[in-house]
This record gives structure tokens, C-alpha cells and sequence, in this order.
């Protein structure tokens, strides 16, 4: 009984990343505020990454599936509709990652820019009058 409630909670965990990568909505580029925010996009990149390629083993496994089928002339059209249904999940998310990594690169840019100590020394969270893009301010020497 524990198995299938632990198989369960999978499937609906499964079914909540398909809905919400189908649904098409992303994630809002949002100004990295301090280094844990940053840790947790880096974990988010790594997460998708693992959704990436469960989504690409799932689109090889039904792929295969549909070719045995052409050889024996019994194709389901469902197969191909599921084989699409994987590739949009699967584009969904490396659009998350790339969101994800214009966030970085702006935080990197943020930190970089003269707030090297605010972030590593003094785990200061960034101002509200910081909170513009770092990478098309113009840079300074002194």
C-alpha cells in the first residue's frame, strides 16, 4: 500500500510539471536580491535540467514504441500527439533555464559592479535603488 501512495505522489507530481509546462506561462524575470536567491536559481537551472532530460528519455521511449508499431502497420496516432506533448515540456523548460540564467547573469553583474563586499562580507540583501540591470548600466573606473 505505501508503494502505490509513493507511486501516486509521483503521478501527480509528473502531472503538475506537464500542466504547468503545456500551460506555456513562464517564469518572470525577477532582480536576484541576495546570495541564497542566487543559490536557489542555480538549484532551479539544475532541477530543470533533470525535467530536460526525463522528458527526453520519455520522448526516446515512446519514439521507439511508435516505430515498432510502423513495422507491424498498427500506429497510434496518440503516440505522436504524446511524442509532441514531450517536446513542448521539453522546450518549456530550457526557456526556464534561460530566464533563469539572465537572472544570474545579472545578479553577477550586480555583484561585480562594486558590491563584491555587501554580498560576500556583510550578506546585505540589494536595495530597492539597485534593482535595475547591472549588465546595461555603463561602467566607471573610479
Amino acid at each position: 500500500m505505501e508503494g502505490q501512495e509513493k507511486f501516486t505522489e509521483q503521478d501527480e507530481f509528473f502531472e503538475e510539471i506537464l500542466n504547468k509546462a503545456l500551460s506555456g506561462k513562464h517564469a518572470n524575470f525577477e532582480f536576484i536580491k541576495c546570495w541564497q536567491e542566487y543559490l536557489v536559481a542555480r538549484s532551479y537551472i539544475s532541477g530543470c535540467k533533470t525535467i530536460i532530460n526525463s522528458f527526453n528519455s520519455l520522448y526516446l521511449k515512446v519514439q521507439r514504441a511508435y516505430l515498432k508499431q510502423i513495422e507491424t502497420a498498427s500506429q497510434d496516432f496518440n503516440l505522436l500527439i504524446t511524442m509532441k506533448q514531450f517536446e513542448t515540456c521539453r522546450d518549456y523548460f530550457k526557456d526556464e533555464i534561460a530566464i533563469a540564467k539572465d537572472m544570474i547573469s545579472e545578479y553577477r553583474a550586480y555583484v561585480f559592479s562594486g558590491h563584491l563586499l555587501d554580498t560576500f562580507l556583510f550578506n546585505a540583501y540589494r536595495r530597492e535603488e539597485d534593482l535595475v540591470d547591472y549588465r546595461k548600466l555603463p561602467w566607471k573606473w573610479f
